[in-house]
């Protein structure tokens, strides 16, 4: 028997135990189950539990486990453990620790030993009651001891007899292929029916991990079951197709097998391309989720993109890769350049505009440049090139250039170049080696970026001083684009004037910049300017006046109507052709809003005044008369103002000064009269016209009219006078002769046809007679044979030779 100091260290048994001490053990209990009661510790308590499970509940613990009184929001958690505690300690104190009451009782602690075995530690609760009651009393020595799983552990049996403990081997026979592949399939079913019920309780996130890393390890058959469950709610299951791209992704990078990462994702990018509400955003979520973007994905993006209705997502898209991705941006961007060469307007337009804005990326421009660049070079060969048409080298076809394709490789060069002035000059060199046909359309399509640029721009005025040869009808084309709706700067001046007077000599530069040059450089330029086609002098004529496109120029005009009319008659014709400058002054004549009578009759009256006399004056006279006839009296002053300054003496205008009395007669003959002699006789002789009328109208005038004519004129007038009766006489006896000689070869033929007649019916007459005919021509006297004789005798002539020739000579006859 053990000695009474030892028995202070025993735990009492529960019949020692007083109702203090029994709660307090149920307390601590019930402390350390609320303790183990956390999501970590109740997976491994449950392992444990199962292995001293019985076949059926007992009825001790059905009473046990009933409702607990007094549950509620407050005591919900307290009771419970109370509950489990009182169970515990009962379970603990055994009725053998009455006869062993040196044996401590102990609490089971889960401890890992083995993967088969199990480790309880028993700690008593009587020491603990002990320890709690008797502060001062030493604390009993805890001894763990080892629960071993049934295998290796002996069990009593008690009054039931053995008992049967789980066998997971027992209860898992070997299943067929088909069966492992059924379980599979229903089971990712149940997962996938079960979102409603993870969601409620916060396990999405795991169940969407637990579905992609079981999705990818399935066959092809149950991937599309996964991939149609996310193509019926792309909104609700888009993180769950970013997680089975992941896991496919990290099962490509473990293997080196890309296939069924790539068929996952271009199945779901074709998926959500087909569906009708493409502008969800979803297919730029998945674009923009992907771990990687294979080539054929950037296939289905590029188709994706080329849709008309959805173009902008899609682009949006590729800009978005192309800012988040470095390791792969040029790839993308190649792909977005491309799009600006698309046939299709709207999609050409979307891609310009993305592109534009990347242009503004430092490190994005040489890359852009180089493509620009690439595409613009291609217009210096003189056919075609294969790239154009989507081949694979670029070689040239026999394929003239055209609209569409000179168009094709500028669009991504004028896209940029209002952002960077310096191409301009690649432009240029291009130009000038590019053919007519590319020539005549780039100067027609460079209008938005060359005013985006505008006349200010260092690059363009650098470009206006060093023109290369062959481009400087693409200069010109910026000049007047630039100059249309604004006057010129001063620097654009000074430029264009060096260049015009120190490198290239044309003359169509200074037609921008007309109205800022002085008046004595435009006169010196006119007879160039003129000798250019009809629609840019008329051109030329519109910017010296003030107008430009029936509008008032903002400059203000270098010229009235005035002078630039007269400065086109004080043209030297030496340095310009006659007929251009008469062309020039029939433009000036079609403006009829601006050439109105007044300001024609001031010009008219200036040009008189002139001095030497302009070539051009009478026929500028006689068109102003044809188009307004009320000048004629202005006219009449203007020809006695000129005989008053001698125009004989200008040989050119004299003649147009007699053509222009020949039209005005007969108001001109009045005017003729002031004439000298000698002007008045060449007159006279040399044109008819006048000078019938204007004799008549001198021998119908009244002896005072003739008083105020000098001696000298009246006495070439009598004299024409009398030249002209002379002339009336010889022309008259003329006439007669004529008429005579007429009438007789008229005659003639007459009586030719009735002496014909006369001989036919008397040949008729003769015929009926049956007697020879002799007629005698009456007017010569002589026998005319009848119509047929001379045929008759021939024939009786022949007659008679036959006869003679065939009868034998006559003889004479002989008497008997």
């Amino acid at each position: 028997m053990a000695a009474p100091e030892d028995r202070s260290d025993e735990a009492p048994g529960p019949e020692c135990l007083s109702p203090d001490s029994s709660q307090l053990s149920t307390n601590i209990e019930a402390e350390v189950l609320q303790l183990l009661q956390t999501p970590e510790s109740v997976p491994s308590l449950v392992p444990c539990s199962m292995v001293a499970l019985a076949g059926t509940m007992p009825d001790s613990v059905q009473a046990a486990c009933g409702p607990v009184r007094g549950a509620g929001p407050d005591t919900l958690g307290d009771h419970p453990g109370q509950h489990r505690g009182k169970q515990v300690t009962a379970a603990l104190i055994t009725p053998d620790t009455e006869h062993d009451k040196k044996a401590p009782v102990r609490i089971v602690k889960e401890e890992s030993n083995k993967a088969e075995a199990q480790a309880i530690c028993v700690l008593s609760s009587q020491s603990t009651a002990s320890k709690i009651s008797e502060p001062d009393a030493p604390q009993a020595k805890i001894q763990p001891v080892p629960i071993l799983p049934p295998a290796t552990q002996n069990r009593q049996t008690g009054a039931r007899g053995s008992r049967n403990f789980f066998m997971i081997k027992k209860m898992c026979a070997q299943l067929t292929d088909s069966q492992i592949l059924s379980f599979k399939h229903e089971a990712v079913k149940r997962i996938l029916q079960a979102e409603n019920t993870i969601s409620s309780s916060g396990l999405s996130k795991m169940r969407v991990k637990i579905l992609a890393r079981l999705v990818s390890q399935l066959d092809t058959a149950m991937k599309l079951e996964v991939l149609r469950h996310f193509l019926s709610d792309t909104h609700g299951q888009l993180e769950l197709a970013v997680a089975w791209l992941y896991q496919e992704y990290c099962k490509y990078l473990s293997d080196g097998d890309d296939q069924g990462y790539q068929e996952c994702l271009i199945a779901m990018l074709t998926g959500l391309q087909d569906r009708p509400d493409l502008n969800d955003g979803i297919f730029s979520k998945v674009v923009l989720g992907a771990p990687m973007l294979t080539d054929s994905a950037l296939e289905v993006i590029r188709n994706y993109c080329e849709g008309e209705g959805h173009s902008y997502l899609g682009m949006a898209t590729l800009r978005e890769l192309i800012m988040t991705r470095p390791a792969h941006r040029f790839q993308y961007l190649h792909l977005l350049l491309d799009l600006s060469l698309h046939e299709k307007d709207k999609v050409r337009q979307q891609a310009i505009h993305f592109i534009k804005y990347l242009y503004e990326k430092q490190t994005l421009q040489e890359y852009i440049e180089i493509f620009a660049l690439n595409y613009l070079q291609l217009l210096v060969h003189p056919n075609t090139p294969s790239v154009l048409f989507r081949a694979d080298k670029d070689t040239e076809v026999a394929v003239p250039w055209t609209e569409d394709t000179v168009k094709q490789c500028l669009y991504v060069y004028l896209a940029i170049l209002p952002q960077n002035h310096r191409l301009i000059h690649e432009l240029a060199s291009v130009y000038a080696e590019a053919t007519a046909v590319s020539k005549s359309i780039l100067r027609r399509v460079i209008d938005t970026p060359i005013r985006c640029i505008g006349m200010n721009s260092p690059e363009f005025l650098l470009l206006i001083e060093n023109c290369p040869y062959g481009a400087e009808t693409l200069v010109i084309r910026c000049l007047y684009i630039l100059t249309d709706n604004a006057p010129p700067s001063p620097e654009l001046v000074k430029c264009v004037r060096a260049l015009y007077q120190k490198r290239v000599p044309d003359v169509r530069f200074l037609i921008p910049v007309l109205n800022e040059l002085s008046r004595r450089e435009v006169i010196q330029a006119l007879p160039k300017l003129i000798e250019l086609k009809s629609f840019v002098v008329k051109d030329v004529f519109n910017r010296l006046l003030g107008f430009s496109h029936g509008d008032f120029h903002s400059a203000m005009p270098s010229f009235t109507p005035r002078d630039l009319i007269i400065a086109l008659h004080d043209i030297d014709t030496r340095k310009c052709s006659i007929k251009r400058v008469i062309k020039a002054i029939n433009i000036c004549f079609m403006a009829s809003s601006v050439y109105t009578p007044k300001v024609l009759a001031g010009v008219l009256q200036q040009l008189t005044n002139t001095t030497p006399i302009p070539v051009l004056l009478m026929r500028t006279v006689i068109q102003a008369l044809e188009i307004y006839p009320e000048l004629a009296s202005f006219i009449m002053s203007i020809l006695t103002h000129l005989i008053y300054r001698q125009v004989w003496k200008y040989p050119k205008v004299w003649e147009g000064f007699i053509q222009c009395c020949q039209k005005t007669n007969p108001q001109s003959l009045w005017i003729i009269m002031q004439l000298p002699p000698p002007q008045l006789l060449s007159i006279l002789q040399t044109c008819p016209d006048i000078r019938a009328p204007f004799l008549a109208r001198v021998r119908a005038s009244s002896l005072h009219q003739l008083a105020h004519v000098p001696h000298s004129i009246r006495a070439i007038l009598n004299a024409e006078s009398k030249r002209e009766s002379e002339k009336q006489k010889a022309l008259s006896h003329d006439i007669i002769s004529r008429c005579s000689v007429h009438e007789k070869c008229f005659k003639r033929p007459r009586l030719e046809e009735q002496k014909r007649q006369n001989i036919k019916e008397k040949q008729e007459e003769i015929a009926e007679v049956g007697m020879p005919s002799l007629l005698i021509d009456a007017e010569k006297g002589e026998p005319v044979k009848a119509y047929g004789e001379e045929k008759s005798q021939e024939n009786s002539l022949n007659y008679t030779t036959e006869t003679t020739e065939s009868s034998p000579p006559d003889e004479p006859l002989t008497e008997d």
